[in-house]
């Protein structure tokens, strides 16, 4: 049973830790009406929750993020926590938005992966995510209403999911294999607190759809050396509320409420066998996920600031645990 549930982890490990860095696309905040003369706040985060503004034509927003991710277990179906040898992972992930009109930007993010367990390592590229924003909705600090974004994003699977050595330990696995189409609604509002205070919130809705992959042998969603069949990765969705106060022009606070939920995948073809002549797991559960995301900014100015922090998760099912440290500088051209 421990052993089932070992590369149970093992296989969700993988698809989590291929998924969860990819979700901030962050820029500076800025808004365009302030009162005469009242000092501006300088924001560059948060961590997660996506900016409410598209970039405007002709302007580039560039983020390089770090991440540093550590899974030391898992959460059971019954919401309990079960350890398991630590898997580690750093991503550095490069954030480019590009302005194509008023209410329309572009983005990729370009990302390398190191994956790190039990003595084994591989470092490789990720698949590539690519969305579409358009702005329907602009605010400012005269009016109640917040701004809105529409996002759609897919995934150009770069990355390596299928084909992997069990040697490896699965710490080959950087890709996801599907084109994971999704659609956001993100909501942002900046209100003036006193003097040069202000808190800012975002709650982004997130919905992707899970498209069915061929695999063959050892690959993200478990199997062995002779498995080959289609993987069918369930759909998913996250919420995302944060909020940011900045303690004086220059240092802000920020913290994002996270959670995430996932549908259970399927498999259609042969499951392939392990060494011990036992069915191959090429599947996964329902899950749901709950983190938190606290961070430090800094800005020289409203064009170039930094953001470090912490992601960790505080419950989950089906799900592994992590902890982690991110680090991203924040460049508006």
């Amino acid at each position: 049973m421990a052993c089932k549930f070992l590369r149970s982890l093992l296989s969700a490990s993988a698809i989590s830790l291929v998924a969860l860095p990819l979700i901030a696309d962050e820029e500076l905040t800025r808004y365009s009406e302030f009162p005469k003369d009242a000092p501006q706040p300088w924001f560059t985060g948060p961590l997660l929750a996506p900016s409410g503004q598209t970039v405007k034509p002709g302007n580039y927003n560039i983020q390089p993020y770090v991440y540093f991710f550590v899974l030391g277990g898992g959460y059971d179906k019954h919401w309990q926590y079960r350890s398991a040898p630590n898997f580690y992972r750093t991503v550095l992930q490069i954030q480019t938005k590009f302005g194509l009109t008023k209410r329309l930007d572009i983005q990729v993010s370009p990302q390398f992966i190191y994956n790190s367990t039990k003595g084994q390592n591989t470092c490789d590229i990720g698949d590539l995510p690519v969305s579409l924003n358009i702005q329907l909705f602009t605010t400012n600090l005269q009016v109640s209403w917040p701004s809105v974004k529409l996002g759609f994003r897919a995934w150009i699977p770069l990355g390596k999911y299928q084909h992997l050595k069990a040697s490896k330990l699965r710490t080959d696995a950087t890709g996801l294999g599907s084109l994971l189409p999704s659609a956001s609604l993100v909501f942002a509002k900046l209100w003036h607190a006193y003097g040069i205070h202000y808190v800012e919130g975002r709650l982004a809705l997130n919905y992707r759809i899970g498209t069915d992959v061929h695999v063959k042998g050892i690959n993200t969603y478990g199997g062995a050396p002779n498995t080959h069949g289609k993987a069918f990765p369930g759909n998913g969705m996250y919420v995302d509320a944060s909020l940011q106060y900045n303690l004086t022009q220059r240092w802000a606070l920020a913290c994002d409420f996270y959670y995430t939920h996932g549908n259970k995948s399927r498999f259609s073809g042969y499951r392939g066998t392990y060494e011990s002549g036992t069915e191959a797991i090429v599947k996964r559960p329902s899950f749901e996920q709950f983190s938190l995301a606290p961070a430090l900014e800094y800005n020289w100015s409203k064009n170039l600031g930094i953001i470090g922090g912490s992601w960790f998760t505080i419950a989950g099912r089906n799900v592994p645990q992590f902890t982690s440290a991110i680090i991203a500088l924040n460049i508006h051209i």
